[in-house]
């Protein structure tokens, strides 16, 4: 963000801000945002809500545009942001666009977002007005954002810390340390609970590999030019080809993202064999797109709770085709 220029636009932040807002969109953290901000702006325990009402730049009555209007549950939330202009706005005049959305039967939220600490004024504070920092509305999604983190998007979540370390820079308030490093330190028990998790998911993941290999053994008949399977770093299935001196190997990896099947030769000088093997119709007709990924052509795809019964009939299928290809070459 600081990169691009943007940070001090505004219109961008509260862009940002309506996005994460919103619970059920694809960031996947819910309604951590808005519990998060009824928090920090007044003590509130919102009630939660899978959806909301998100509204930008709303027109008052005496022609203001307040930057962020949300109805969610029986709460509305009016938000004037401001990253670096001073709080000169018609704040009664606010106050009554919010107090009409929120009606009698919806608690409001009336909230100036700043960088750092404002000064308030009587006519904020008349309007009913209170002012959230950035750094205090981040505190307070950390300290709640442990269990939304098994559901979030990794993108999202990058995007977000990147948003927070942003504004938590330009507040002046970074004390060394990366809204990263603060998730590491404040969450440190759930992280390592995550990894213990991921460690034996792992260990899952290579215990299928070595059943997959077990069922094509199993099978009990030859392979023309093909070497006995074998398994490298636990998670990947190797099949080693060879002829005349060519030698190309077909590896399948098993990770959280998915099974992936490659095709490449080993040694490069093969590379021209490989080339040549794709040509052959029992190839070239379930190659149509020759994706090159660090020097491996990638055969196939499936996703990790594909059953390896699926994952066997594939594998012995795409053996079949390279040893036939092989054998016409």
């Amino acid at each position: 963000m600081e990169v691009s220029g943007y940070p001090h636009y505004e219109n961008v932040a509260s862009n940002l801000l309506g996005f994460f807002f919103q619970p059920d969109t694809e960031h996947g953290l819910g309604d951590l945002l808005l519990r998060a901000f009824a928090s920090a702006a007044c003590g509130l325990e919102f009630e939660g809500s899978n959806v909301a009402e998100i509204y930008r730049e709303v027109s008052t009555e005496a022609g203001g545009r307040l930057d962020l209007l949300i109805k969610a549950g029986g709460l509305v939330i009016g938000i004037e942001n401001k990253i670096f202009h001073h709080a000169n706005n018609d704040f009664a005049d606010y106050a009554r666009l919010i107090d009409q959305h929120a009606g009698k039967d919806r608690k409001s939220i009336k909230a100036v977002l700043t960088l750092k600490p404002l000064r308030e004024h009587e006519g904020m504070r008349k309007a009913g007005f209170v002012n959230v920092t950035y750094p205090a509305l981040w505190q307070r999604l950390r300290d709640q954002i442990g269990h939304r983190l098994a559901a979030a998007h990794p993108k999202w979540l990058n995007y977000l810390f990147d948003f927070m370390d942003t504004t938590t820079r330009l507040s002046g308030e970074q004390n060394g340390f990366t809204t990263t490093d603060l998730f590491l330190i404040e969450h440190q028990e759930v992280i390592e609970r995550l990894m213990a998790d991921r460690q034996q998911l792992a260990g899952r993941l290579a215990r299928r590999v070595t059943q997959l290999m077990e069922m094509m053994d199993e099978e009990g008949h030859s392979v023309p030019h093909l070497a006995p399977r074998w398994i490298h770093a636990s998670i990947c299935l190797v099949h080693d080809f060879e002829k005349g001196g060519n030698r190309v190997a077909m590896d399948l990896n098993a990770t959280l993202g998915g099974w992936r099947l490659t095709l490449f030769a080993r040694p490069s000088t093969s590379s021209s064999y490989v080339e040549k093997l794709l040509q052959h119709p029992a190839l070239s007709e379930r190659v149509a797109e020759r994706i090159l990924e660090n020097k491996r052509y990638v055969l196939g795809n499936w996703e990790i709770r594909t059953t390896l019964e699926t994952l066997h009939q594939e594998m012995r299928s795409w053996v079949q085709a390279v040893s036939s290809a092989m054998a016409a070459n």
